[in-house]
């Protein structure tokens, strides 16, 4: 009988015995400094409310899907802002209040990410919605790259342009455009639509896209398809900036098709926004948007800004009546963030 027992006892000591020491263990990994939802060494991966809590938070990535065997990695971030950028967030909050109530502009919201910490964002005003205008452009040079991987000799496929076949929206800040009676490789147009922002070429670019690949490139990077048909489609400022995050990580293009795109967005001529009040010799790729109806104003822009070995994607979006003050106000508000970025990047 005895032995019986001991023999129960034993067995049941083999059965809790490793339920303690991993109870031990998860309170142990728990109060971890690198534990989801507690602070790591820089105190920026979980997010501290009002309370002074710590509130979890989980970890967010974005792969592509349809493979059988990967995962590519588009993006990822934490899902609560950064607690070591809180102060840089209520100085553009307070400064976009500011030109609100003087009538300067009607609205704006900034989206900002550290590169090099996924876990070091902010959004201000994040629940606003914009009309992406020009910024529509990007998607479009994406899915030629794509297709260009899997065929070869695309980009010098050469098109015929005819003048304004169609009616071409008309722009405020306009650059060099097409000529009319003259023949461009897909390259060249590709050139024409991001560095000069040309809607000769984004609408010959569009009457000879492959329009199935199209919508891939939009759905695989997480959007909504319907956004191909509405011609009303917005978007938040944290949603536009996955696409130059996807360029600067090599997550959906490959690498040599990525540094392409990326080195065409970086001769982009547009200076009076994000650009504005950076040193001339800044390194940055960069797209910009605008948007007009009836008195109703609206620029936005897009950039990787560079420093060192770092990098930042800052996405500024505004609305007004006044194009001039919108591009002051952006470009007012990128340098608030260079001066920040270089001093704590």
């Amino acid at each position: 009988m005895f032995k019986k027992l001991l023999s129960i006892r034993i067995s049941l000591l083999y059965l809790i015995a490793p339920l303690v020491i991993g109870l031990v263990l998860f309170v142990v990994l728990k109060n971890h400094t690198f534990f989801p939802g507690q602070n790591s060494a820089t105190g920026s991966t979980a997010k501290i409310s009002a309370e002074g809590t710590t509130i979890d938070c989980g970890e967010k990535t974005f792969r592509l899907k349809g493979f059988k065997y990967i995962k590519p990695l588009v993006n990822e971030s934490r899902e609560c802002e950064s607690v070591r950028y809180a102060a840089l967030k209520e100085s553009i909050k307070n400064y976009i209040d500011a030109e609100t109530k003087t009538g300067a502009i009607s609205c704006a919201s900034v989206f900002l990410k550290n590169l090099g910490k996924g876990e070091d964002w902010i959004s201000v005003y994040p629940r606003l919605e914009y009309h992406p205008a020009s910024l529509g452009k990007v998607p479009i040079l994406i899915t030629y790259l794509k297709k260009s991987e899997s065929v070869p000799g695309l980009l010098d496929k050469e098109i015929f342009y005819v003048k304004d076949s169609k009616k071409v929206p008309s722009q405020n800040f306009a650059f060099d455009s097409l000529r009319s009676g003259h023949k461009y490789k897909v390259r060249e147009l590709l050139y024409h639509m991001i560095a000069n922002s040309d809607n000769r070429a984004t609408l010959l670019l569009q009457d000879n896209i492959d329009f199935a690949s199209f919508r891939t490139t939009i759905t695989d990077l997480g959007f909504d398809e319907n956004k191909l048909i509405d011609t009303n489609y917005k978007f938040k400022a944290r949603e536009y900036s996955i696409f130059l995050e996807a360029l600067y990580n090599a997550g959906y293009l490959n690498m040599p098709s990525s540094e392409y795109a990326s080195s065409l967005l970086a001769q982009c001529k547009f200076r009076e926004g994000v650009l504005k009040n950076l040193p001339a010799d800044v390194k940055a790729i960069h797209k910009f948007g605008e948007y007009a109806a009836d008195k109703d104003r609206e620029l936005h822009e897009s950039a990787i800004i560079y420093i060192d070995n770092n990098a930042y994607v800052i996405t500024i979006m505004t609305k007004g009546h006044d194009f001039k003050k919108l591009s002051d106000l952006m470009g007012h508000i990128s340098r608030m963030v260079y001066d920040y970025m270089n001093t704590s990047v």
